[in-house]
């Protein structure tokens, strides 16, 4: 059995919790990208999951969210809906800045709805706006409707939906040091050092 195979089976056996502490593990090995990073991933935590921030200005400033889902199947379209209403929501409300990108991390992959939003950023957009009540409206706070007010709807309008983006199992194997993360989650040898010059200074 090939090493990548293997890892893929260790990732799609992992729990909720599991998946996002080796998200945020993966997150915060993007020195280049991110200052800061943080796992909020809990019942009060405003629609975020891991999320990686590129300025010390923080949830003031440029963050992305990665919004972790390890389902006993494929996401669905009604959920990243849901999902999205909440960072909206929360940011109408001055929780933070909208999110610069929206990453949806789901080992086991996409139902056909949810890959027809994320390849169709325009339509996604209309169809939040035009199905909030049914989709959202009552899916953020429990108990509440929350009605789709006009500064919702300008975050919603000025918000970029082709930064939303999905990462599925296969995806996962091809990002940038995964190999590393996964190697030290599951006590495996990640392979030789990548050749190179130590820097003088560092």
């Amino acid at each position: 059995m090939s090493r990548k195979l293997s890892y893929s089976r260790d990732i799609l056996a992992m729990g909720d919790k599991d998946l996002e502490v080796f998200v945020h593990r993966w997150v915060a090995q993007q020195k280049k990208e991110y200052v800061d990073h943080e796992e909020f991933g809990n019942a009060n935590d405003l629609g975020r999951d891991v999320v990686g921030f590129l300025t010390y200005q923080r949830h003031e400033g440029a963050w992305d969210n990665y919004q972790c889902k390890m389902l006993g199947k494929t996401l669905d379209d009604s959920a990243m809906h849901q999902e999205l209403g909440k960072i909206f929501y929360f940011a109408s409300q001055g929780h933070f800045t909208t999110p610069r990108k929206y990453i949806f991390v789901a080992p086991k992959g996409f139902n056909r709805k949810a890959e027809h939003l994320l390849n169709n950023p325009e339509y996604f957009r209309k169809q939040i706006l035009d199905e909030w009540d049914i989709r959202c409206a009552k899916k953020i706070k429990a108990k509440q409707t929350i009605i789709l007010t006009s500064e919702l709807e300008r975050i919603i309008r000025e918000f970029d939906f082709t930064n939303i983006s999905g990462i599925d199992i296969t995806k996962m194997l091809t990002l940038k040091g995964i190999d590393f993360v996964l190697a030290d989650t599951v006590g495996d040898d990640p392979g030789e050092a990548l050749h190179g010059v130590v820097p003088d200074d560092i």
